[in-house]
């Protein structure tokens, strides 16, 4: 399956669905909708913005939806808020994986190498601050 985050079409995403749903929660998510919220837009915003091609405007926002989980804060919730973070890496990892496509081999755009220094810079810092 191709990225979620990188479809044209509305097959994978639409713009009114969330991004991270809450499908099961004893609570019913009160400890979370608002940073959940936060996130969802957070990467709305990231999804359009790849679309315009402002790959780094959109690495801002992913480390913003990113960073908003650790507002988490019930220890009931910890389990879910590192979800959402593992939901938001595989995010990045695939932005990674797809500028690198991007800049390299026959027809390789030269323009995007700023864009995949900055995804890697953002992940390797998001991997060191989760151990």
């Amino acid at each position: 399956m191709n990225s979620p985050l990188f479809s044209q079409d509305s097959e994978y995403f639409r713009d009114k669905e969330e991004f991270i749903k809450l499908e099961h929660c004893k609570d019913k998510g009160d400890a979370c909708n608002s940073q959940m919220k936060l996130m969802n837009g957070n990467l709305l915003l990231a999804r359009k913005l790849i679309e315009k091609k402002e790959y780094t405007r959109a690495l801002q926002e992913i480390k913003q939806a990113y960073n908003s989980t650790y507002q988490i804060k019930p220890e009931q919730c910890q389990k879910c808020a590192q979800l959402f973070r593992d939901t938001i890496m595989g995010t990045l990892k695939q932005i990674t994986t797809d500028l690198k496509k991007m800049t390299s081999g026959l027809f390789a755009r030269k323009m995007y190498r700023f864009d995949l220094q900055q995804a890697e810079i953002l992940l390797r810092e998001l991997e060191e601050n989760k151990s």
